[in-house]
């Protein structure tokens, strides 16, 4: 198995438009304060909604770029994000699981009508000297003289594939694994889980487990054909 370095989960719940009241907004957020697996320390207004957020520059270290740790409420959905913020996928679980029933029953909302989740992930190859080399020998199966034609090699290389329902596994996934122009040792690894069906707060927990679809995706069925196809062409 690769070792597996996540950088980024989202999650965005749908429900039916509604009007928030700014105190409604204000009350939500120190629910949300007061618990710790969902504490957001800033609290900002925007158009029709809030914005949370919590620093992610510990006091004496450098932020890294791109970070982000924060929440959004807005008239038809929420969101929640983590971005290279080292949380982990447990963390993010409770975080969000939490941040689900609190904006529930604090905004009085009867339900979610659909839900959408993001992991991207980060893996390096074991035999291939590069993440382009792997993707364009092992996945798609180029010849060393098939790219020629182009009067520069690519920067970038990769697959998309979209995946549908299944019984047991309810979401469409559609995926994307990709070489990385900032760092050729790495493989770029995305997975977007859609799911339609409704939630309501006698099945809440169904939103957690919509995440771990969606993330045991990226790392039993993508990480693993990242192995397969790596090992099938090992010299």
């Amino acid at each position: 198995m690769y070792p597996l370095r996540s950088i980024q989960f989202f999650a965005e719940l749908v429900h039916a438009p509604i009007q928030h009241p700014p105190a409604h907004l204000q009350r939500t957020h120190g629910k949300l304060f007061e618990n710790e697996a969902a504490r957001y320390v800033n609290f900002q207004l925007v158009q029709g909604g809030a914005q949370l957020s919590n620093p992610v520059q510990p006091p004496g270290s450098t932020q890294q770029q791109g970070a982000v740790s924060g929440a959004w409420i807005l008239p038809d959905r929420v969101r929640v994000q983590e971005q290279l913020t080292g949380v982990s996928r447990e963390d993010f679980e409770r975080r969000l699981d939490a941040f689900a029933r609190i904006v529930l029953a604090e905004l009085a909302l009867p339900g979610f009508l659909a839900s959408q989740f993001v992991v991207q992930s980060l893996v390096s190859p074991r035999v291939a000297n590069s993440a382009i080399e792997l993707v364009g020998r092992s996945m798609l199966s180029l010849q060393a003289d098939d790219l020629s034609h182009f009067e520069r090699p690519p920067l970038l290389l990769g697959v998309r594939m979209t995946f549908p329902t299944a019984p047991v596994d309810e979401g469409q996934f559609h995926s994307r694994i990709e070489s990385m122009q900032r760092d050729p040792k790495t493989i770029f690894i995305e997975n977007v889980g859609v799911f339609r069906s409704k939630i309501d707060e006698a099945s809440l927990g169904r939103v957690v487990a919509q995440f771990v679809q969606t993330y045991d995706w990226v790392q039993e069925q993508l990480v693993g054909y990242v192995g397969r196809v790596e090992n099938r062409s090992a010299p």
